[in-house]
């Protein structure tokens, strides 16, 4: 049987906000860098955790006042920073109290500490992120949690002090790691690992791994969570159902739904919102680059690349992993990370796209091959119908992985003439893996 293997076509659209692009440049212009931690917005100016808390304002930088001395905080914070309800939170390891933590606020211009007892820190990582839900504060990172010796790494403010949670996260809690923490319906979604928690205030959940009702396991670590019109989206490397793969799932407070499955890219990591769009980080399955791409809601668009494989000296083939920020400032793409180089320029940590450069890239729409099966279960024929028109070689394999049918590319309606059982429909594209469904035959 003669196989068309011509993969999706290929189309050209304009970005709503559209970049030179080559045009990456360090960012703020000529701010003394030391590494990239993380930035927020306050009051209309960008403050980016460094060696240092550094202000931008959008034309001049500057280290911000009170919170580089020994007096008041530490003068290397490498820490998250976030808006919480119009206060800027950072955390930090202070090296004149003994590798203690604390805590601090920035308001009116001016830094407060909010704690009474120090953090202790299991390891070099620190305060990693802050959300917050019915005017409770809390905190996640690497640390054990003030006035415990059981609990770590998630803590809540109670008004006085940072008290635990009354659990721990993980196999082994104290070394586990809660890498970041959001706020989307009314709840508190954490991740670590490769598990992704909620808790409503009293009652903690999760949507992946260890207990969830969604049937989401991880295959690989969860990269980010970023919310989106209305949506949680997770990336990583995860397997929904038990049988289907993906890069990407949303979850809109009640189911998961994939959304990316591998193909086109063999990784995703961080996420970020700029203007109407999801962008994430993406390693290319056919030259092993590393992009930055965009999701409206409906497709995939490539806006540029980042890394080549093979521009950093570590870590050759993970380049992905080294950007951790995506952000807009003043209507720019901002990408921070531990990062060299930024498609093919030598810039160190922090780089942006300018809006001044308009109206020159193109976006290539990169349809995702993506179908679904009715009836399911069935018993002597299914349609087929797909997210957008292609070729793809169809196969339905058993239990044991055996192709135990070939379909024709393009086919709408499938006769089954098997036995009853469980079977999976796959689309391949030169010998790769894009989707699998299950599908049951009565």
């Amino acid at each position: 049987m003669k196989k068309t293997f011509a993969l999706f076509v290929l189309s050209i659209f304009a970005l709503s906000f559209a970049y030179a692009q080559t045009n990456w440049a360090a960012y703020p212009p000529s701010a003394p860098l030391n590494g990239f931690w993380d930035m927020d917005t306050l009051n209309g100016k960008l403050y980016i955790s460094t060696g240092l808390i550094q202000e931008y304002n959008g034309a001049s930088y500057s280290v911000t006042s009170n919170y580089n001395n020994s007096s008041n905080t530490p003068n290397k914070t490498k820490s998250c920073v976030r808006n919480i309800s119009g206060k800027l939170y950072a955390g930090a390891k202070d090296f004149n109290s003994s590798g203690q933590g604390t805590i601090h606020f920035l308001s009116a211009n001016t830094w407060s500490l909010q704690q009474t007892t120090n953090f202790q820190y299991n390891g070099s990582n620190k305060i990693r992120g802050f959300a917050e839900i019915n005017s409770q504060l809390y905190t996640c990172g690497l640390f054990t949690c003030p006035g415990s010796t059981n609990f770590y790494n998630v803590a809540k403010w109670d008004g006085t002090d940072w008290v635990n949670v009354g659990r721990n996260f993980g196999q082994f809690p104290a070394t586990s790691e809660v890498f970041d923490m959001l706020t989307y319906q009314n709840k508190i979604f954490l991740t670590e690992g490769n598990a992704v928690y909620s808790n409503n205030g009293s009652i903690w959940d999760s949507i992946v791994s260890p207990y969830n009702t969604n049937n989401v396991y991880p295959i690989g670590s969860v990269r980010d969570l970023q919310v989106y019109n209305n949506s949680l989206y997770i990336s990583g490397l995860l397997m929904t159902n038990s049988t289907t793969q993906s890069l990407l799932l949303k979850y809109n407070g009640t189911s998961v739904t994939s959304i990316l499955a591998p193909g086109t890219y063999t990784a995703v990591g961080k996420m970020g919102v700029v203007g109407n769009k999801l962008l994430f980080v993406a390693k290319k399955t056919v030259d092993d680059n590393t992009y930055l791409v965009s999701y409206d809601g409906t497709s995939f668009n490539e806006v540029i690349k980042l890394a080549d494989y093979g521009d950093f000296t570590f870590s050759p083939g993970n380049e992905n992993y080294n950007f951790s920020k995506i952000f807009e400032y003043q209507n720019n793409i901002i990408v921070g990370g531990n990062f060299s180089k930024i498609n093919g320029q030598t810039i160190s940590s922090l780089a942006y796209l300018p809006s001044s450069a308009t109206s020159s890239i193109k976006e290539t729409k990169l349809g995702v091959p993506n179908f679904n099966i009715y009836p399911n279960p069935a018993k002597s024929k299914v349609e087929l119908t797909y997210s957008v028109e292609q070729n793809f070689e169809l196969i339905i394999t058993n239990l044991l992985g055996k192709t135990v049918k070939e379909i024709e590319p393009g086919t709408k309606s499938i006769q089954l003439d098997l036995n009853s059982g469980i079977y999976f429909i796959s689309i391949k594209e030169n010998g790769k893996l894009f989707n699998t469904k299950k599908l049951i035959i009565e």
